[in-house]
C-alpha cells in the first residue's frame, strides 16, 4: 500500500515503467493519473508496450480535451442508447461507471499486477494506491473492464 498522491504517482510511474507487454488505466473525468504519468505512457509505447488508458466522462458533461492529452488518453462516455438488451450483472457494472466521477485509477499492468487508487479528490495526503499480485485476478479485471467499454460506451 502507498499513501500520498506524490508517493501513488511514483509507483504508478514505477509500474509503467517496468512493464514487459501492456499496460490498461481507467480513470475519471479529467483523467488525473494518466496525465501525472504522460511521460511513463509515451515511453511504454516507444518500446512496443501495448498501452490503453480511458478516461470515462460522465454522460452529457462536454469534456475539454487537448490534443496531448487526447494523443495518450482515450475519452469514452456511457452510450445514451444501448442496441442490445443489457443482461444484470452488466448493468450493474454499467451504473458503476455511470457514477464514476474521478475518485480514482485503475491499472493493469502485464495482466499480473492490479494498482488501484483509491482518490477523494480533496486530501492529496488521503491518497492511497494498492498494489494486487494474484494469478489471473488483474486479467479478469481488465477483461472486464475492456467488455464494458466495447458494449456499452463510445469513444468521444
Amino acid at each position: 500500500m502507498v499513501r500520498g498522491e506524490l508517493g501513488v504517482k511514483r509507483r504508478l510511474a514505477e509500474l509503467i515503467y517496468n512493464a514487459k507487454s501492456d499496460v490498461f488505466l481507467t480513470d475519471g473525468y479529467p483523467p488525473k493519473y494518466p496525465l501525472a504519468v504522460k511521460s511513463a505512457l509515451k515511453a511504454a509505447k516507444k518500446r512496443g508496450i501495448e498501452v490503453r488508458a480511458v478516461s470515462i466522462v460522465r454522460p452529457f458533461k462536454h469534456p475539454e480535451i487537448s490534443s496531448s492529452d487526447g494523443s495518450v488518453v482515450e475519452f469514452r462516455t456511457i452510450r445514451a442508447s444501448l442496441k442490445r438488451k443489457v443482461d444484470t450483472f452488466d448493468q450493474r457494472l454499467i451504473e458503476g461507471y455511470r457514477s464514476f466521477s474521478g475518485n480514482g485509477c485503475m491499472t493493469i499492468v502485464d495482466d499480473s499486477t492490479a494498482f488501484d487508487i483509491v482518490d477523494d479528490r480533496r486530501d492529496p495526503m488521503k491518497i492511497a494506491g494498492i498494489v494486487f499480485r494474484a494469478l489471473g485476478i488483474p486479467g479478469i479485471q481488465k477483461a472486464t473492464v475492456e467488455r464494458i467499454l466495447g458494449l456499452y460506451t463510445r469513444k468521444i
